[in-house]
């Protein structure tokens, strides 16, 4: 009977943590929704800790990742499904667009020729690439108006490639990284940025890029139920199996 109060206590407290999380994200800005899911996932474990059960804290302390990584996708989800969505531009309309954080385009092609690259050094070292989202009769000599990024470790190619005509701005916060690539494809290839350029991700539709971080949501919550249940099943087990080879007053004092 504790081991099922247990569970439904700890279930709870992580639910209410994450809708939350949610909540703030779609309220707010992003990053409340990540500081909702880790400051709120720690204050339930430590309330359960100092005035209930160790298990339910040790249970929620290995979870917690998972939980952490459901508020982040909740947060960029929120961000994204609740911006406005420039639908049926021309690339070069892009910048009357700079409130839309999703455009779907009717014409455009990432040129991967003209890219450019920086690199973010040190133990986490990365590498952020950049190219122009390129209309019908481009040519280098006209301002860029969108730039494709992303930073994926064996480059960008393969989804450039790709004859999709949709992008979404990436997920604040935006890394400098990216600026400094465009600035190095800008030097390099001889290229002007138009003003209120967009920066996108090439994706193959705004609608799956949405569903994207809603599916990675979903699987953060389960993941952290998994977890969670299994570490206080182990626990409790472990709990009764010591409590059952314990010696008792009478086998201590004969």
């Amino acid at each position: 009977m504790k081991l099922a109060v247990s569970l439904l206590a700890g279930l709870v407290a992580i639910c209410a943590v994450m809708a939350a999380a949610a909540f703030v994200s779609m309220s707010m800005a992003w990053s409340f929704g990540i500081v909702v899911a880790i400051v709120g996932s720690l204050a339930t474990m430590v309330l359960a800790y100092k005035w209930w059960r160790p298990s339910l804290a040790w249970a929620g302390l290995l979870a917690l990742p998972a939980g952490v990584l459901a508020g982040m996708d909740a947060a960029a989800w929120a961000e994204l499904s609740r911006s406005p969505h420039a639908r049926d531009v021309l690339v070069a309309e892009a910048p009357a667009h700079a409130d839309a954080a999703a455009f779907s385009f009717r014409d455009g092609t990432v040129r991967a020729d003209l890219w450019g690259k920086s690199t973010r050094a040190g133990r986490s070292r990365r590498d952020f690439w950049a190219a122009p989202v390129t209309g019908e009769g481009w040519t280098d000599d006209q301002p860029v108006t969108v730039w494709a990024v992303c930073d994926q470790m064996f480059g960008c190619k393969k989804e450039w490639s790709q004859p999709f005509r949709a992008g979404v701005r990436p997920s604040a916060p935006v890394s400098e990284h990216f600026g400094k690539a465009i600035a190095d494809a800008e030097t390099s290839r001889r290229l002007a940025t138009a003003p209120d350029a967009a920066m996108i991700i090439w994706v193959p539709s705004v609608e799956q890029a949405i569903a994207e971080p809603l599916e990675r949501l979903w699987f953060g919550v389960e993941l952290w139920t998994i977890t969670f249940v299994v570490t206080l099943v182990i626990w409790s087990a472990v709990a009764a199996w010591r409590r059952r080879s314990r010696p008792g007053p009478a086998s201590a004092g004969g």
